[in-house]
């Protein structure tokens, strides 16, 4: 598909992420396939770069005007664009895109917790944290405020604070349980714990042996640990997830 017609495309208002699968779906690959193709960075781009497509929304934005249903829409064309911008690792305008859509829903969940994340990969530990504490005191039965705190505190070295929001994360459903638990267990891993670490994992795969990447953790550490053997067996686990996930 030619950049124009991508161009085109947003101006008849279709959403970024439609507009990558419908394209992904013509060459009979996923769109995240997609997205990682080095052709389509240019795409990419212009998607970045375009403006928004709502008619009624003009520069700059009167977001007190909107109806409740174009304020509908015009958040989730920005959760769209941010998520694109976060997933090509542009974190700044990121940013500046979910700080946008706050404008116009100060109690947007997704927003307050992409900008945390985002804010966490430019290590402004200051803001993100005040993100996920807005997070955890708006919408306390969220795992998400936790568990973005958690790898601030992890990346700021309070690796205490860290440990007690993996444990909190980790009382919400168990997917949240899952992904603090490896979480936590590659922290342990980083500061020499490994016994604790394997516990760690092997409680997280007991939950969901389901997904490869708690296999291919405990893999890494039984190859530090030196036990080969019990690594190539969660090397062949994974493996066979990842096979019957795509076939």
């Amino acid at each position: 598909m030619e950049q124009e017609e991508l161009r085109v495309n947003f101006r008849w208002g279709k959403s970024q992420l439609d507009l990558l699968k419908h394209v992904a779906q013509t060459m009979g690959i996923s769109y995240q396939t997609y997205i990682k193709q080095a052709l389509f960075k240019q795409c990419l781009n212009d998607l970045v770069n375009a403006p928004l497509t709502f008619e009624h929304v003009k520069a700059p934005l009167s977001f007190d005007q909107l109806s409740k249903p174009e304020r509908e829409r015009v958040v989730s064309q920005l959760l769209e664009r941010g998520q694109v911008l976060y997933s090509i690792g542009k974190f700044e305008l990121a940013v500046a895109v979910y700080s946008q859509c706050l404008k116009v829903d100060p109690h947007c969940r997704n927003a307050y917790y992409q900008r945390a994340k985002a804010y966490r990969h430019l290590n402004n530990h200051k803001e993100g944290l005040k993100d996920c504490n807005a997070l955890i005191e708006s919408f306390p039965d969220f795992g998400g405020g936790y568990h973005v705190r958690a790898h601030h505190y992890e990346a700021m070295g309070k690796y205490d604070k860290a440990f007690a929001d993996y444990k909190r994360t980790a009382e919400f459903d168990s997917r949240w349980a899952y992904l603090a638990l490896i979480q936590s267990a590659s922290l342990h891993l980083h500061l020499g714990n490994t016994a604790q670490a394997l516990a760690n994992a092997n409680e997280a795969i007991t939950l969901d042996a389901s997904d490869p990447d708690g296999y291919c953790f405990r893999a890494n550490l039984y190859e530090k640990l030196g036990d080969q053997t019990s690594a190539d067996a969660d090397k062949a686990a994974a493996l066979k997830l990842c096979s019957t996930s795509t076939s």
